[in-house]
């Protein structure tokens, strides 16, 4: 084999593979079952047992890594987040921009997340605030 055709050889391997990473990290991001625009259906728990009433309506988990809870007119927050592992449980990390307008929504910024068998996405801490949230799927990020 001449030089031109091992460059171009060696190229189109290197493309080939490059293009198959880049699929790889989009099917991974896909992957995530808890990424969508979430309405909220209810709080509960805490240490008196009644939940409170929430100051959002809408929880969008992006593709991204980028969280928004708000209502139709205002953001309350919005930051990063991260889903791990803790034992057999996927939890989430809530981290909020610190600006004027943000604040803890969540009390905990750690919640173990899930979706139970009816499609209901929840998150709540088994621990320390003990509040529990549910939230309805309304849509996909399409941002």
């Amino acid at each position: 084999m001449n030089k031109p055709s091992v460059l171009i050889l060696f190229l189109t391997m290197m493309s080939l593979t490059l293009f198959q990473c880049e699929q790889g990290d989009s099917a991974e991001k896909s992957n995530n079952p808890y990424t969508g625009v979430w309405s909220i259906i209810s709080i509960s728990g805490g240490f008196a047992g009644t939940g409170y009433e929430a100051d959002f309506s809408r929880l969008l988990i992006g593709n991204d890594g980028i969280y928004w809870m708000g209502t139709d007119t205002s953001t309350v927050a919005e930051g990063t987040y991260q889903v791990f592992k803790k034992g057999e449980n996927d939890w989430i990390r809530l981290d909020s921009k610190q600006t004027d307008n943000n604040r803890h929504v969540i009390e905990y910024s750690e919640k173990m997340i899930g979706i139970s068998i009816e499609g209901t996405l929840f998150m709540n801490e088994p621990c320390c605030d003990q509040y529990s949230y549910e939230f309805q799927k309304i849509g996909e990020d399409v941002r």
